[in-house]
């Protein structure tokens, strides 16, 4: 069984989600805190998703979304 030990207020699931279409056929999509799941404390003004997705048609496919904001620079990321 899967278990979880630690904050529960710092979850690293974020969101679940399922999508179903025509073209590419039913979709399961996760978003992880990649520095919750690995335990460790990200910079300041940066905000990171792991993102893991499962198409029953396809396979696997992961990303990462990031986002930074601080006295220096702005910006994302989505790959």
């Amino acid at each position: 069984m899967p278990r979880f030990q630690g904050d529960p207020e710092r979850f690293p699931l974020k969101n679940i989600g399922f999508q179903d279409s025509n073209r590419q056929g039913p979709l399961y999509r996760t978003e992880w805190d990649p520095f919750v799941l690995f335990g460790i404390d990200g910079p300041p003004g940066v905000n990171t998703s792991l993102l893991v997705d499962y198409y029953e048609e396809r396979g696997f496919a992961t990303g990462l979304l990031a986002e930074w904001d601080n006295e220096l620079q702005r910006g994302d990321l989505y790959s």
